[in-house]
């Protein structure tokens, strides 16, 4: 007997977080998603260069709240958690390899955000998974966004989300909005 294998789709929801932005003198939140919908988010940040200089690199924050506005939020420890991955380079051919990452910003809680020392000239991706488990759900924190933050100069962004392993898997276009 042949196991008929789900669509990719049928696993995961795909949310816009954030539509092409430009840092430059404006930090950014990605849309709150609710992680009741899903055990598993994949934050996925495309950067490309713009005018950005080496002191415009990437500052990410991932936090987790008790809503979707994000009233009451804290810093979600992503560094600790070893799921946070780069590709970057001068341009699109020069992409490296997918890298682990372990670097964060003084003076910020420690672990709580990321800083990519080599997203300020060049253009690339990051990945951030984020896991059910990673919030504080005792406490009533169900909620995730990734907060970018405003550089000097040209640095155009964006970011989408990836919901997988569903609790409630069906055909896309009957999946459950993780905005609600």
């Amino acid at each position: 007997m042949v196991m008929q294998s789900k669509k990719i789709l049928e696993r995961m929801n795909v949310v816009p977080a954030l539509i092409p932005v430009d840092l430059k003198a404006n930090a950014c939140c990605g849309v709150h998603i609710h992680m009741d919908k899903g055990k598993r988010l994949l934050a996925l940040i495309s950067f490309a260069d713009g005018s950005a200089t080496p002191g415009d690199d990437i500052i990410v924050h991932v936090v987790q709240s008790v809503d979707k506005y994000g009233v009451t939020e804290k810093s979600l420890r992503m560094i600790d958690n070893g799921r946070v991955y780069t590709k970057e380079g001068a341009d699109q051919a020069a992409l490296d390899a997918l890298t682990k990452c372990t670097k964060n910003v003084i003076p910020f809680p420690p672990h709580s955000h990321f800083y990519d020392t080599g997203s300020g000239t060049g253009v690339g991706l990051i990945e951030i998974e984020i896991r059910q488990e990673d919030l504080d759900t005792y406490n009533g924190y169900e909620w995730v966004s990734v907060q970018l933050a405003a550089t000097a100069n040209t640095k155009i962004v964006s970011m989408d989300y990836c919901l997988e392993d569903l609790c409630y898997e069906s055909a896309p276009e009957d999946l459950e909005d993780p905005l609600v």
